[in-house]
């Protein structure tokens, strides 16, 4: 195969608003003490795509849950906006 015609997809999600589970230790602390267990909410998908020798970039996609975002309005991205429910690649991607 000619490695122009050879290209390589991956998909990475990031939780844009997570804080580090643990910042500080304290040795007074015990380290079973329960965290919170609220749901990650804040989530976008990126997707990336090249071909084998990195002379075809494709256009980095941007996935996210609301369709119509107030920070993407009136304004040029270099992305692909694409919406989802729950922010994955699935067939229901508008």
């Amino acid at each position: 195969y000619n490695l122009n015609n050879i290209y390589n997809m991956d998909k990475m999600g990031l939780f844009y608003l997570v804080l580090p589970r643990y910042i500080l230790f304290i040795s007074s602390e015990d380290l079973n003490t329960p965290q919170d267990k609220k749901k990650i909410k804040d989530r976008v998908l990126l997707v990336v795509c090249a071909n084998a020798t990195g002379t075809h970039k494709i256009l980095c996609t941007l996935v996210r849950k609301p369709k119509s975002p107030a920070y993407i309005k009136n304004r040029e991205w270099h992305l692909k906006f694409f919406s989802q429910g729950k922010a994955w690649i699935d067939i229901e991607i508008d």
